[in-house]
């Protein structure tokens, strides 16, 4: 009787220790190593992506990426304009933000956020009111200063 409970402890640890070699396998395997090094990489290895802007994707064992933007898209969905604003040789491409005074009547730059500018086929030098203009930057303007058409300037 006694060998054969022995034989029964046996037989019990023996299966214990298969059960515990067969998880501690599978959880090595749970958590593999991700390969990853951007969010494109991680979502293509089927690791699930955070529903945010600028989107977000985090692998199993914690390597976190953020989805990279164009400065162009960031610009157009804030409501600018992506592009060149000067006339420069090294002139870079920035983001053209409207203004929220586009298009009030004005009579000098200093009562708008950008500029004052003069009416299509306003005369130079003459007495005139103009519209602020509805972006921060222009490239040319014929601009409107203390109630008189300028010249038209470029940048």
């Amino acid at each position: 009787m006694k060998t054969m409970f022995i034989g029964v402890i046996i037989v019990a640890i023996i299966i214990m220790i298969v059960l515990l070699t067969f998880n501690f396998i599978n959880s090595m395997d749970l958590q593999s190593t991700s390969t990853a090094t951007n969010f494109q990489e991680c979502v293509d290895e089927g690791n699930p992506v955070m529903e945010s802007y600028p989107r977000q994707c985090r692998t199993a064992d914690g390597k976190h990426f953020v989805e990279s933007i164009p400065e162009s898209k960031e610009c157009q969905m804030a409501g600018g304009q992506w592009g060149i604003w000067s006339n420069a040789i090294d002139a870079d491409k920035s983001c053209n933000m409207p203004t929220s005074d586009g298009e009030m009547t004005c009579s000098d730059s200093s009562e708008c956020q950008s500029f004052c500018q003069a009416k299509e086929g306003s005369e130079v030098d003459s007495e005139d009111t103009g519209m602020c203009y509805g972006y921060e930057y222009a490239l040319c303007m014929q601009e409107v200063k203390d109630g008189i058409v300028q010249a038209e300037w470029c940048q």
